[in-house]
């Protein structure tokens, strides 16, 4: 088993598969971090009384912050899933896109 894992290690088609997801992963991160945060100027549009989310100062800081924690933690889980050796930490690597996913999701439905 100690064999197979070395050769696997080896493998220039299972590093270039690596390296293009940890690639993918800062991508995305960095997008999530730095383009997802401005949603919060969907609020521009809210007048007085207005009952939706995003009107809400909570709501706002929901938008703001939450890409903000959650892309630099899955940027690092995801690349210590995919460079740690072992097929468990690998998950962490799927956690990371999954999270980043939900961001999107939670930040859209906010500001819908």
């Amino acid at each position: 088993m100690e064999i197979e894992s070395a050769s696997a290690k080896s493998n220039p088609g299972s590093a270039f598969a690596v390296f293009v997801g940890v690639v993918a992963l800062w991508l995305f991160a960095g997008a999530t971090f730095f383009l997802l945060p401005l949603s919060v100027m969907a609020s521009d549009g809210c007048f007085e009384g207005d009952a939706r989310t995003i009107c809400t100062a909570t709501g706002q800081q929901v938008v703001g912050f939450l890409p903000l924690m959650t892309a630099p933690i899955a940027a690092i889980a995801g690349t210590w899933g995919l460079l740690a050796s072992g097929d468990k930490p690998k998950l962490a690597y799927v956690v990371a896109i999954v999270a980043l996913v939900l961001v999107w999701a939670v930040v859209g439905a906010i500001t819908k």
